[in-house]
Parts: structure tokens; sequence; C-alpha cells
């Protein structure tokens, strides 16, 4: 009898598993955690990656690198976030929220027709914005006391 409880209870668990992994909307690219790398086929055929990064807690980092046509969207909350964002190639774009105190984004582009869009709300927030190339476009909106922003476009 104990063996029978045990092997249904293993085929829920993988049943809740595969439903979890299989669930949409999770990530941009049909994976639980992006990778990154090239899309998934009829959800961004414009851009060669596209990606979906949500983080929720204190001290999360985000180390992310992508070149080509890229996009990337990243949420985090709470407190003391940081977020290191660099892209390379054309067309790419950043959409950033990062709401608590303490948070870090920097985003690094180089290539032409680049977009930045970095909002924070809360204390003490940072944000750095270094474009490279031609056609870039730069948008740092700080809610907050303590606030630090820097945006260069070259």
């Amino acid at each position: 009898m104990r063996s029978f409880d045990t092997l249904t209870f293993c085929k829920s668990c993988l049943s809740l598993a595969a439903a979890a992994i299989l669930a949409p909307g999770v990530a941009a690219d049909l994976s639980t955690i992006s990778d990154f790398g090239p899309g998934e086929p009829g959800l961004h055929p414009s851009y060669s990656q596209s990606a979906y990064v949500s983080q929720i807690g204190e001290a999360n980092s985000l180390d992310a690198r992508q070149s080509g046509r890229a996009r990337l969207l990243v949420e985090q909350a709470v407190r003391n976030n940081d977020a290191q964002i660099r892209q390379a190639g054309g067309a790419n774009r950043v959409r950033l929220l990062q709401i608590g105190d303490g948070n870090l984004a920097s985003v690094d582009q180089r290539g032409t027709a680049q977009s930045a869009n970095i909002t924070q709300r809360g204390n003490a927030n940072a944000a750095n914005v270094v474009q490279t190339g031609n056609a870039s476009a730069i948008q740092i909106i700080q809610t907050g006391n303590g606030m630090r922003a820097l945006a260069i476009a070259r």
C-alpha cells in the first residue's frame, strides 16, 4: 500500500512540474529562465533575442549581455538590486523598472537606433546610461529622494 501512495505522489509532482514549465507567459521565450539566446519562433520575429526578467526581493543582481537586434524587459522590486545591461548591434531596446530603495541600473548600448527606458521609484537609486552610435534615445524617470542619474550619448 505504501508504494502505491509514493507512486501516486511522484506522478502528481511530475504533473505539477510539467504544468509549471509549460505555463505561458512565464518568460518571453517560453522558458522559465531565459537564456538570452534566440527568441522563440512567432513571438518576437523582428528581434534576434528577446528576454523578460522579473526579480523580487533584496540584493538581486542581473548581468545581461545581448548582441544583434535585441529586446530586454527587466523588473526588480524591493531594495538594493543591481542591473548591469550591455547590448551591441542595431535597434536594441531596454526597459527597466526598479521599485524600492538603493537600486542601481547601468546600461551600455553600442550601435545605432538604441533605446533605453529606465524608471526608478524609491530613495537613493542610481541610473547610468551610455550609448555609442547614432539615432539613440535615453529616458530616465526617477521619483524619490537622493537620486543620481548620468546619461551619455556620443
